[in-house]
């Protein structure tokens, strides 16, 4: 049942006056009733369903499609009253274009299959969103280029770090002085320690770089890439981790090749410790040696 409102003029004032009907004038729900508390209903868990997440966004405005239509409909065809039926279509309107907008964001992704390969080799596992890795690697911060077989990327002294790059597919090789220094496979940076330790751009390769198969790369120019990392803090900390790590590869892969003279590897994390156990060893066999340890402060085999 609900309450009546009736509505006259006053019979000393000439106007309107409203008073509530009594208990027993109230009637009973009609069909046109039932839909209007549904559709508020609707409403009611539409608001206070959570929306912290892109799909309960979404699931949040199918519903107040749903209701703002139910209350579209009962007031065209029962309540007859064009005020309600044109908020409320407005507001479903409103509604349905911005649920169409969150189904176009959410939508699948389509990527190449280099790119694919290099977003779950280095940014899925760190959980890094396909939106996020499709904005760095789009046309207007980044471009693709090739390099067919004995191109060189970067020449010794010559070329300037004023780019980095990232090996999609193919292998290019890391010489300096013409001796081998290390290879560079598929979803690894082509010259991220050369880039990260320099800020400015102006300083030449220490190395050269010369593609040994056709080889494709994705390169974001210096000035474009910091502009996009200034705007972009969470981008910022996602590429500082990933080139961290690669120039961290590097070391231990050239560490792991290098070997002394006795055929040990040398550290190159730790060169100076590296010289004190050698110092230490040729000390059993050369006791003047211990004056190098005594000079440096430490005793040597002689001295335990």
């Amino acid at each position: 049942m609900r309450p009546m409102l009736n509505s006259s003029k006053h019979p000393e004032q000439g106007g309107l006056y409203f008073h509530l009907c009594e208990p027993s004038e109230w009637s009973l729900p009609s069909e046109s009733d039932v839909v209007f508390q549904m559709a508020n209903l609707v409403l009611v868990i539409a608001l206070v369903a959570p929306n912290n997440k892109p799909l309960a966004i979404l699931f949040m405005h199918a519903l107040l499609v749903l209701a703002y239509l139910m209350i579209t409909a009962w007031s065209w065809t029962l309540l007859l009253s064009p005020d309600v039926f044109s908020w409320n279509f407005s507001l479903m309107m409103l509604n349905l274009i911005q649920m169409v907008y969150n189904i176009y964001r959410l939508r699948p992704i389509q990527l190449s299959s280099e790119l694919e390969n290099v977003y779950k080799k280095l940014f899925k596992p760190i959980k890094v969103p396909r939106s996020v890795f499709v904005k760095l690697v789009s046309s207007e911060h980044a471009t693709i280029d090739m390099l067919y077989e004995g191109d060189s990327y970067a020449t010794q002294n010559l070329t300037r770090t004023n780019r980095l790059s990232l090996l999609l597919s193919g292998r290019v090789t890391a010489v300096s002085d013409s001796q081998f220094v290390h290879h560079i496979e598929p979803g690894q940076f082509l010259d991220a320690p050369e880039f990260e330790s320099n800020t400015s751009g102006d300083d030449k390769f220490q190395v050269s770089l010369i593609a040994t198969e056709a080889s494709r790369i994705l390169t974001w120019q210096r000035s474009a890439y910091k502009y996009m990392m200034a705007k972009d803090n969470y981008l910022q900390l996602v590429m500082s981790t990933l080139i961290g790590r690669d120039i961290t590869n590097k070391l231990y892969a050239i560490s792991s090749s290098v070997t002394t003279n006795s055929g040990s590897r040398m550290d190159i994390r730790l060169p100076s410790v590296a010289k004190l156990k050698a110092i230490e060893k040729e000390a059993i066999y050369d006791p003047d040696i211990n004056s190098e340890f005594s000079a440096l402060g430490v005793r040597g085999t002689s001295g335990y």
